[in-house]
């Protein structure tokens, strides 16, 4: 399973670059992937979050269709041997980003911690799960979006505390660990 979730997330990458052509005429003269021209003379342009042509933008990060059954797998992964389980099986990495950026594997992992989604209630447009009986950590989680400092979740003790970074009660790794702020 690890090894069909890395090879969908290589090919994930290499499709959002263009593939084989594009990769080819990035690096061909000099190294210089800054700015350069293909065969239609249509400028890309390379920074740390996009891909930019003169027509479109490609961004890496938008789940295409390919990963839809790497996200089916970690789900039922998920459901049939635990959150604990899966981070063990891929790398922390690969299940926090999927967590972020997938539905049903958010929903997935915050039933396993214990959580059950409060209906109609999203946190910066991501849903708001409420803490269960067998729930270990503050009483509402939310998806931490920006993941910046490696949280997958953020916590508070209210729906209207997810909201601010001073009320939160604190940014919280895939297994609900505590993590800095």
């Amino acid at each position: 399973m690890k090894k069909l979730l890395s090879i969908t997330l290589a090919m994930f990458l290499f499709i959002s670059y263009g593939g084989v052509g594009n990769a080819a005429e990035i690096f061909q003269d000099n190294g210089d992937t800054s700015d350069y021209t293909n065969n239609s003379n249509e400028e890309y342009i390379l920074d740390e979050d996009n891909l930019y042509t003169d027509e479109l933008v490609i961004q890496p990060y938008v789940l295409p269709a390919i990963l839809a059954p790497a996200a089916s797998i970690l789900v039922s992964y998920i459901a049939k041997h635990g959150l604990k389980k899966a981070v063990g099986n891929w790398s922390k990495s690969i299940v926090s980003s999927m967590i972020r950026s997938i539905p049903a594997v958010t929903k997935a992992a915050a039933k396993d911690l214990g959580y059950t989604e409060v209906r109609g209630q999203f946190s910066h447009g991501a849903k708001i799960f409420e803490a269960g009986k067998k729930a270990k950590g503050p009483k509402y989680i939310s998806v931490d979006k920006d993941g910046h400092n490696g949280g997958t979740w953020k916590g508070a003790s209210t729906i209207k505390d997810l909201g601010n970074k001073k009320t939160r009660s604190g940014t919280y790794d895939e297994e609900l660990n505590r993590i800095g702020d």
